[in-house]
């Protein structure tokens, strides 16, 4: 931006600050403006300073209906006075003691948030269920969720403390008991202990000496017997392997004979076959040579008739080519002379080419037949050879195969065939051999194994007997031994009441707490104070004008007026997040470093406020509306009252996009204590939404200005809506081929103008009535959707985005007809202008002949503003620029 143009924008804003300072109702207005906001943060913040220290106002009825219970396991016991007597002392909530029937009934009425019933055999049913004998006892809760959203969750957490309460008393009555009890044994044995002391170790001593040596014999028995018993399995399984064996042998033996009978009986075929397919190859042979022959020789006698002709017209070719070059000779010597015969002359040249191509082609294809009849002749030659050498060879194979082949294979057959023979007779011996053997080496085994049974049972009784004997022994030296004495006293010497309560509660939580928060409302001070912020951005724009007019500053741009009102406001934000961060601070809102705080919530305001600024200028009260529900996305999806992760997926997509996301850990960072870069981080990020803010006020903006004007023009007609029509906004923007074309053709042009007027009015109540029975009739069914189908909450929201992005199309779709006709009747009324009204139109409306009239008329008593002055406005009508 030129330097003029950024003290332009400076003076706009001294202008603006000074009309403020000079006007003591303004005064009061602004900093009733600046105030609001912060008392909106103060009293949510002091309202959640410490909620949950106040619970003892939420009223919990208790009922007792236990009866008690005596049994040999715990004596008396009477669970529900007990817990009674407990929560008489208990003051974290209102408990109430009343009947069963009244609590009960205090619920549903809401007299009471909830209420806890014991049953009459709640201690006899815990009892039972510590034997076994009965399913765990239970407390009857009640609670009525219907009124408060919290109070159930504290009512919870308190029937949890009631339910652990009432475990712990149990299990440490329980463990008194047990301990008692144990006690009361010990005393039993320390009063025994002297009696069995005396002789008893000696004998015992005695009794083992004798017993390690009866059973070291033994071993050494059962040794030798256990060697016996693996030989003699061994013998057996080799055996068994055997004659597993032999039958498989058995088998394969006779299918070898039987395919030694059938091979036998094959071969002798197969010598015949072989025979007759000799002969029969020999046969053929001889009529494949004898056709070859044929064949080749009529192929012979073929070629040599066809170069016969070929030769013949050979000879033909070569008279007419001599011919041919005889003429050729005369008429060139004739052409020297007579110049009319080139052309006879180049014909006859080309006939003679030809000719001779012609004639290599002919003596090329006669020596083809030649060397094809050559080669027919060498192939009949080599085929009769070769007939010749195959018919030897099948002779002479012949004879061998019948001499030598065929008497080999048969007395092979025959050797084997004895063999075979040989080898079954052996393994059907043994067979018999094996079966005795196996019989003999189970009879041994079946011995061994007795003894070896015998030898252990005697072993096992002994082992047995001196492991009593050892026990007793140990026993006796325990009962003697100041260790045992030592720990027997020690149980004797445990309090049982002690021991109760450590059973009951054996683990205590130790926490360690990072980055603490004294107090509830110093935890929700972020989201309060960002909110606040957002809320007076929303004030600002609701109560200051968006546009700057132009009295007194000569020719202003849109952009200088947009940055001007911008700083204004922006300033107006700064005091306001000074008093509302201020006012926390002394409020006692916890805060480890005050400078990141205050720094946090004044970047915090700047940022919001031209977010906010920047829509509500570049859309008017619909930028003002896309404001509210940024501030209503940002209430549940920035994570300032329940982490993100606890809401909906949708609310997680859009959590990052959000500013008050930053805004609030940048907060949190300053009260709960720094870590690494994250506060200068948040502010980064949060930084990244003063582009988007610029680009909507300086590059958006022009472009819907028609639009814009359009929207205050119809809400003025209203007299009901606020509107700004009229109130220092720059002039319409509209194309100059509009102008021109009504410059040079009026008549034509306002014809065609008004023909298609004509079109849109007769159709345009059909567009605006089909506009809303889409606004109705999409609600309807969109509502009815989400009544029938049951698709949880993320669905829910996902359908609640499209109907409102259907909303937003049809809307768009109606703007778009109600600004097609307002172009439509400017373009009417400039029509009916003369040139000196055109041309001054053109400078009022048109970008390029307004920046030239501005700068012709720039210094000149204020001429360069009076396009924009509110005398000149535009009629809020014409084309989009």
């Amino acid at each position: 931006m030129r330097p003029g143009g950024v003290r332009t924008i400076f003076q706009l804003f001294a202008r603006d600050v000074r009309r403020l300072a000079h006007n003591p109702v303004a005064i009061i207005v602004t900093l009733g403006v600046c105030v609001i906001p912060s008392l909106y943060a103060w009293y949510c913040i002091a309202a959640n300073w410490d909620p949950y220290a106040n619970t003892d106002g939420i009223r919990v009825a208790v009922s007792n209906e236990d009866e008690g219970t005596d049994n040999n396991l715990t004596g008396r016991m009477d669970a529900g006075a007990q817990l009674v007597e407990a929560l008489r002392d208990n003051h974290q909530l209102g408990w109430t003691f009343v009947s069963s029937e009244e609590a009960v009934q205090g619920v549903y009425a809401g007299t009471y948030f909830a209420a806890i019933v014991i049953p009459p055999h709640f201690s006899a049913d815990m009892v039972g269920a510590a034997r076994g004998e009965a399913p765990a006892p239970q407390l009857q809760y009640y609670v009525n969720e219907e009124q408060n959203a919290v109070a159930p969750k504290i009512t919870d957490a308190g029937a949890a403390q009631v339910e652990r309460q009432v475990n712990e008393a149990f299990v440490g009555a329980l463990t008194r008991v047990v301990v008692e009890r144990a006690q009361a044994e010990g005393r039993s044995v320390l009063e025994a202990e002297s009696q069995a002391e005396g002789g008893l170790l000696q004998g015992v001593d005695q009794a083992l000496a004798a017993l390690d040596q009866m059973r070291a014999s033994l071993a050494c028995a059962v040794s030798t017997v256990e060697a016996s018993k693996g030989a003699a399995a061994d013998v057996r399984c080799t055996l068994a392997d055997v004659q597993a064996q032999l039958p498989e042998l058995s088998r394969a033996l006779d299918e070898n004979a039987a395919l030694l009978d059938q091979a036998r009986r094959d071969a002798g075929a197969y010598t015949a076959a072989v025979t007759d397919a000799i002969e029969r190859a020999r046969m053929l042979v001889g009529d494949a040579s004898s056709k070859a022959n044929q064949s080749v020789g009529e192929a012979a006698s073929t070629l040599a008739a066809l170069k016969g002709r070929v030769d013949s017209a050979l000879a033909t070719a070569e008279n007419l080519a001599s011919t041919s070059q005889q003429a050729l000779d005369e008429l060139r010597r004739q052409a020297a002379d007579r110049p009319e015969l080139a052309d006879a002359l180049a014909q006859l040249e080309d006939q003679v080419a030809q000719q001779e191509a012609t004639l290599q082609a002919l003596r090329a294809a006669s020596d083809a037949l030649a060397g094809a009849a050559q080669d027919a002749a060498d192939a009949l030659q080599a085929a009769t050879q070769a007939a010749q050498d195959e018919a030897g060879v099948l002779s002479q194979a012949q004879r061998s195969f019948a001499t030598e082949v065929a008497p080999q294979l048969a007395s092979a057959l025959d050797s084997l065939s004895r063999a075979t023979g040989t080898l079954s007779q052996a393994v059907a011996g043994l067979e018999t051999a094996t079966a005795n053997a196996d019989a003999a080496t189970g009879q041994l085994q079946t011995v061994l194994d007795e003894a070896g049974q015998a030898l252990t049972s005697a072993d096992d009784a002994l082992g047995a007997l001196r492991d009593r004997l050892a026990r007793t022994a140990g026993d006796l030296a325990a009962l003697r031994g100041s260790a045992a004495s030592a720990g027997l006293s020690t149980l004797l010497g445990i309090n049982p009441q002690d021991a109760g309560g450590f059973m009951a509660s054996p683990v205590t939580l130790h926490t360690e707490t990072i980055y603490p928060v004294n107090t509830y409302g110093a935890g929700v001070a972020p989201f309060y104070t960002n909110l606040a912020l957002w809320v007076g951005g929303l004030i600002l724009v609701t109560i200051f004008k968006l546009e700057v007019d132009r009295e007194g500053e000569g020719a202003v741009s849109a952009a200088q007026g947009y940055v001007g009102r911008w700083l204004l406001l922006g300033t107006l934000g700064l005091v306001q997040a000074t008093i509302v961060c201020a006012g926390d601070l002394i409020m006692g809102v916890q805060c480890t470093n005050v400078a990141a705080f205050m720094g946090a919530g004044l970047f915090a305001s700047f940022v919001y406020v031209g977010l906010i600024y920047a829509l509500a200028v570049a859309f008017r009260h619909i930028g003002k509306a896309v404001a509210v529900v940024l501030l209503i996305m940002q209430i549940p999806g920035s994570s300032g009252m329940y982490p993100v992760q606890m809401m909906s997926g949708f609310f997680q997509a859009v959590h990052p996009f959000l500013p008050f996301t930053y805004g609030i850990d940048a907060l949190r960072e300053a009260i709960g204590g720094m870590y690494g870069a994250h506060y200068f981080i948040d502010l980064g990020y949060l930084a990244l939404f003063l582009p988007v803010a610029l680009l909507v006020g300086l590059v958006a903006r022009p472009y819907l200005l028609n639009v814009n004007l359009l929207f205050d023009r119809k809400l003025a007609e209203t007299d009901v809506l606020v509107g700004e029509a009229g109130e220092g906004q720059p002039g319409g923007r509209f194309r100059l081929r509009t102008v021109v074309r009504a410059l040079l053709d009026t008549a034509d042009y306002r014809t065609a103008l008004l023909a298609r007027v004509a079109r849109f009015d007769a159709g345009y109540p059909r567009l605006v009535r089909t506009g809303f029975a889409l606004l109705v009739g999409l609600s309807a069914c969109m509502a009815v959707l989400m009544m029938v189908l049951d698709v949880g909450p993320n669905g829910k929201i996902v359908m609640l985005v499209i109907w409102i992005a259907l909303l937003i199309a049809v809307s768009a779709f109606l703007i778009v007809v109600e600004y097609v006709r307002a172009s439509l009747n400017y373009q009417v009324r400039l029509s009916t202008l003369d040139e000196t009204e055109m041309r001054s139109e053109a400078r009022a409306h048109v970008p390029c002949c307004a920046k030239a009239g501005a700068s012709a008329g720039a210094g000149a008593d204020g001429a360069g503003a009076s396009a924009n002055t509110p005398e000149s406005q535009p009629p809020q009508d014409g084309d989009a620029s």
